[in-house]
């Protein structure tokens, strides 16, 4: 799909509710790790693998991540990731559904990729009126946006 030489901008729409979970408290680093490499490794265009032999399929914005997996990354546990995963869900950002092999996680925040100036859009973003609901109502009216690269 891209050239991974390209630079490719990640755009997302955070509430002020969700920005304080990420940026608060002793594992802020960890929350924002744990949510760069699931946007990082968010599927681009419809994909189909296998892992343990069962054949997934992951539609634009999902990823598959196994608590094993991110823990390893973030140099934790799996009980930690658990409920780090638990806490995106609760808050909008993600849903997580999971089978005997691993976790699809569908990415709400995650609203497209720009990738050599060419707009991905994600199909699977949630408009942010639901997201507010999901964070309990929180007064933020207006998205604030951030771009990673």
């Amino acid at each position: 799909m891209y050239d991974k030489k390209q630079n490719i901008h990640y755009c997302t729409i955070l509430s002020a509710g969700q920005w304080n979970f990420l940026l608060d408290g002793k594992f802020s680093t960890h929350r924002q790790k744990c949510l760069y490499k699931l946007m990082t490794d968010a599927v681009q265009v419809e994909t189909s693998y296998k892992i343990k032999g069962v054949e997934i399929a992951l539609e634009v914005g999902e990823v598959a991540a196994s608590d094993v997996e991110l823990a390893e990354y973030l140099g934790c546990n799996r009980k930690t990731i658990g409920k780090l995963i638990d806490s995106f869900n609760r808050l909008g950002m993600l849903t997580t559904r999971t089978n005997n092999r691993t976790s699809i996680h569908t990415l709400h925040f995650l609203t497209g990729w720009n990738v050599g100036c060419i707009l991905i859009t994600n199909p699977l973003c949630q408009a942010i009126g639901y997201r507010q609901r999901a964070d309990r109502g929180c007064a933020d009216t207006y998205p604030r946006h951030i771009f990673f690269t």
